[in-house]
């Protein structure tokens, strides 16, 4: 392409409004909250290595940074608050007070 790695980095940057690697890890995470069935058992080391985590402790933190919550306790918020036909990607519990 005629550009240096970090040049283009930071054009992405400057245009997106995040890096390559932030805007990876949120699609992942959008692709992990998709594909999840949380009235299913989850497995979440098999999640992580189909999606590109290095392993389930990396999933975890990433779910965490981006959500607000472990991927515990988004699975049992989504089944205290919304019944099977009614569970969506995306809702992010509060944590209780």
């Amino acid at each position: 392409m005629g550009i240096a790695h970090g040049s283009l980095d930071r054009e992405f940057s400057r245009i997106v409004g995040l890096t390559p690697k932030s805007l990876s890890r949120i699609m992942r995470l959008r692709t992990l909250l998709t594909d999840l069935d949380v009235y299913g058992t989850v497995q979440w080391a098999q999640k992580a290595a189909q999606l590109g985590w290095f392993d389930q402790a990396h999933l975890i933190r990433d779910f965490a940074r981006h959500t607000g919550v472990t991927p515990r306790e988004y699975v049992a918020a989504q089944r205290l608050g919304y019944p099977p036909e009614q569970a969506a990607p995306g809702f992010v519990p509060q944590r209780a007070m």
